[in-house]
C-alpha cells in the first residue's frame, strides 16, 4: 500500500514538472507568464549575487598563503590559528 502511494506522489510531481515546463515552452505565451519569468531570472541573479562574494571569502579563508598568492592547498590551519589567538575553548 506504501509503495503504490509513493507512486502515486511520483507521478503527480512528474505531472506537475510537466505542466510547469508545458506553461513556459507551450506557443501560448502572454505578458504574466513573461513577466514571471523575468522575475524568476532576476532572482538567479540577485542570489548570485550575494553568494559569490561569500563563497569567494570563504574560499581564501581556507587558503594557507593568504589573498594575491596562488593557493596550493586548502586548510583549516587559518581557522585553529585563529582560534588559538583569540583564547577560544578547544
Amino acid at each position: 500500500m506504501w509503495e503504490s502511494g509513493r507512486r502515486s506522489g511520483l507521478r503527480a510531481s512528474q505531472a506537475y514538472y510537466f505542466r510547469l515546463i508545458h506553461k513556459f515552452m507551450g506557443k501560448s505565451w502572454d505578458r504574466s507568464q513573461s513577466l514571471e519569468l523575468l522575475s524568476f531570472i532576476l532572482l538567479l541573479v540577485g542570489a548570485a549575487l550575494v553568494l559569490l562574494p561569500l563563497a569567494a571569502v570563504f574560499w581564501v579563508s581556507l587558503s594557507p598563503s593568504g589573498v594575491g598568492v596562488k593557493a596550493t592547498g586548502l586548510t583549516f590551519g587559518n581557522y585553529q590559528e585563529a582560534w588559538r589567538r583569540g583564547n577560544f575553548l578547544l
